[in-house]
């Protein structure tokens, strides 16, 4: 994968967790929300899932999947080398 593909790979996840219900997912799977909870502090408790996640790993997710992609590329790399 070149530096680009890596850059394409932030995007996606980026992009997926900007889908309609990504983060009332996650609040769920969490146990910050639970099902009878009604729709408004299901948003809210998304919204504020979305910001904390913006504010203090979103930079580090995508340190670590760069990181990934590049340990990737470098066995992919090796494994042509030898065969």
């Amino acid at each position: 994968m070149t530096s680009s593909r890596t850059s394409s790979v932030v995007a996606e996840t980026r992009k997926f967790q900007r889908a309609p219900g990504f983060w009332v997912n996650i609040g769920e799977r969490l146990g910050f929300i639970q099902s009878q909870d009604v729709a408004s502090t299901s948003s809210e408790v998304a919204d504020r899932l979305a910001t904390v996640y913006k504010r203090y790993l979103g930079d580090f997710d995508a340190l670590y999947v760069r990181s990934f992609v590049q340990v990737l590329q470098q066995r992919m790399a090796h494994v042509k080398s030898i065969g």
